[in-house]
């Protein structure tokens, strides 16, 4: 397990788990997607990622995203730009060309390492090449055929010269969960550490029994205090369908696993790409189409209030209505893969970002171009950002308006009518304000009560945990699968705010002396809402507006109505990226 934090702000969401299973064997007919060219960067760019699981948007930024801002001042970057988030912070360093970007940036995060939460670590991102990203995906008919084929992707990848990153989407979990019944636990005297003790104790010893078994695990587990108490008496197991950080759907009827591939830095593409493809073969993946050049790929944003996987599921049913309407797009294949803003690693809600590719119908050359954008411009919370291929579809222009300002929610009101604004302008083909918010549950510590009734920092940590993302406590194995096992509340509970807020006050932690108190005695708990991103450049925190236009020339058009319909308040100021890198 990795450190985690030392922060119990807890979000009412789906954490990150692993992925493991079996392979479907009735896999419908898989793609690939063809690589991107990108631009030649103007500066060296070096990625910072922090995982900081637990904490909210804001705290984040406070104590993570700031303090590593301010010790990457000394190296001399040309442009830091930054996403916190709940749980990450990602920090994109632009140095000037000529400098040694990553030894630099190294030796500043060393320096900032004392000033980070406990557990803590900044890592650099992989280096990859500029040239090229490998895209791939495949299909299944039912959810179940996603596990084995994302290990044997994944086995396949591994061994593969020239890959420095790898991004899936559509992955499935099927972990085991122990889930608490807080009162039931307090009934018998117990708390989350003696039945994450219990647990974990078994799981050491042979699990291969278990595995189809589980009632015979929910008996075995002994629980403390005598009078024969067993696991089941507190706690009850699900085999959640997890879904992971990063959705994907191709077509209304399929399953669809997709994965981007990032060559290093001076690897040859095209050697790549077939030990790929004969690593794939060899592990029976199955992906070996290639997306023919006259494919639509756009790059969007959508709003959602589920996770990933839910919003690619509901982007599925629409689009097939928006097809339905244009005539020649008859039997065309799609796909989308949608993840949060900033990454795709975990499952937030609010915005979404992703690609969206189109291409022919099987027997035709060629894709009604100008119908694919009107089918993307009709979905409902969904903006397209820019096309990003074949080249005689991209037209238009893509710009951000950056509302600049220390406060956030006038930032956020300013931003708001800029968007308004610019919406009504003509050739404006769309403006979206980033100010989404994500629910939030937190959990202020009374270290004096806490210090009274003899209750660890330690423990009351992992009874959190439990409630927040899970507390995991061993593996379930046999020769043919694993199954990861995780101690924490119930679906309900862990999807509701509401609930978990309840459970929480419910739930109870030991003091030094064996007495049980419960959480509500030693903690304030809050319901709120937080920003579901907070961006910053150059050390300014700033609101973005997304702004989609049909020409490079009505730039200056949305500047004058904006300049002369939006009263910026006192304190923020507005700034323009024109096409900005994503």
């Amino acid at each position: 397990m990795k450190p985690r934090a030392a922060s119990f702000a807890l979000l009412a969401l789906v954490a990150l788990v692993a992925l493991v299973g079996c392979k479907s064997k009735t896999a419908p007919p898989p793609e690939i997607i063809q690589e991107h060219v990108a631009p030649e960067p103007v500066f060296a760019v070096v990625e910072v990622r922090v995982e900081a699981l637990g904490q909210s948007s804001t705290e984040v930024e406070r104590t993570i995203t700031v303090p590593i801002e301010k010790a990457l001042a000394a190296a001399g970057p040309a442009h830091v730009s930054s996403v916190s988030r709940p749980g990450m912070a990602i920090l994109r360093v632009e140095m000037p060309r000529g400098s040694d970007a990553r030894e630099s940036v190294e030796s500043r995060l060393r320096a900032a390492q004392g000033s980070l939460p406990e557990g803590v670590t900044p890592v650099l991102a992989p280096e990859v090449g500029k040239d090229a990203v490998l895209r791939f995906s495949s299909l299944t008919e039912s959810p179940e055929g996603l596990r084995g084929m994302s290990r044997a992707l994944r086995e396949a990848l591994a061994e593969v010269n020239g890959v420095a990153a790898i991004e899936v989407c559509g992955e499935r979990s099927f972990d085991l969960h122990a889930t608490l019944d807080p009162e039931r636990l307090a009934s018998f005297g117990l708390d989350t550490r003696a039945v994450v003790d219990a647990l974990s104790g078994k799981l050491a010893g042979p699990t291969d029994k278990y595995i189809n078994w589980l009632p015979e695990l929910s008996s075995d587990v002994a629980l403390p205090g005598g009078g024969n108490r067993k696991l089941g008496d507190v706690a009850a197991f699900e085999v959640p369908f997890a879904e992971a950080g990063c959705g994907a759907s191709v077509g209304s009827r399929f399953y669809a696993l997709t994965v981007e591939i990032r060559p290093t830095r001076g690897a040859d593409l095209e050697l790549v790409r077939r030990e790929v493809r004969r690593r794939m073969i060899q592990k029976d993946v199955g992906m070996d189409r290639e997306l023919p050049p006259s494919a639509l790929r756009a790059e969007v944003i959508m709003a959602s209030e589920t996770t990933p996987a839910g919003a690619a599921r509901r982007f599925a049913t629409d689009f097939e209505a928006a097809l339905a309407r244009e005539g020649s797009l008859d039997g065309v294949l799609w796909a989308v893969r949608l993840g949060p803003v900033g990454s795709l690693k975990a499952a937030i809600l609010g915005e979404l970002e992703g690609e969206v590719w189109i291409e022919p119908a099987p027997l035709q050359k060629t894709l009604d171009l100008e119908a694919a954008k009107r089918a993307l411009a009709a979905m409902p919370k969904l903006m397209v950002r820019r096309i990003l291929a074949p080249a005689e579809a991209k037209g238009g222009a893509f710009v951000v308006a950056r509302v600049e300002g220390d406060d956030l929610e006038a930032a956020r009101r300013a931003a708001n009518e800029v968007a308004r604004v610019v919406s009504g302008v003509s050739g404006v083909l769309g403006a979206r304000a980033r100010t989404a918010t994500a629910p939030e549950v937190r959990v202020r510590l009374d270290r004096a009560e806490m210090a009274r009734r003899g209750v660890t920092e330690a423990d009351m940590a992992l009874t959190l945990r439990a409630a927040a993302e899970g507390v995991h406590v061993g593996t379930i194995r046999s020769r043919w699968h694993q199954e990861e096992v995780f101690v924490r509340l119930g679906k309900h509970e862990r999807t509701d705010r509401l609930a978990m807020a309840r459970a929480l006050a419910k739930m109870s932690v030991r003091g030094a002396g064996g007495a049980l108190t419960r959480l509500d005695k030693l903690v304030t708990i809050e319901l709120a809402e937080q920003p579901a991103v907070l961006l910053r450049r150059d050390g300014q925190r700033y609101v973005a507006v997304d702004v989609r236009l049909s020409g490079a020339e009505g730039l200056d058009a949305v500047r004058r109505a904006v300049e002369g319909a939006v009263q910026l308040p006192a304190g923020t100021k507005l700034a323009w990226d024109e096409d900005p890198a994503r």
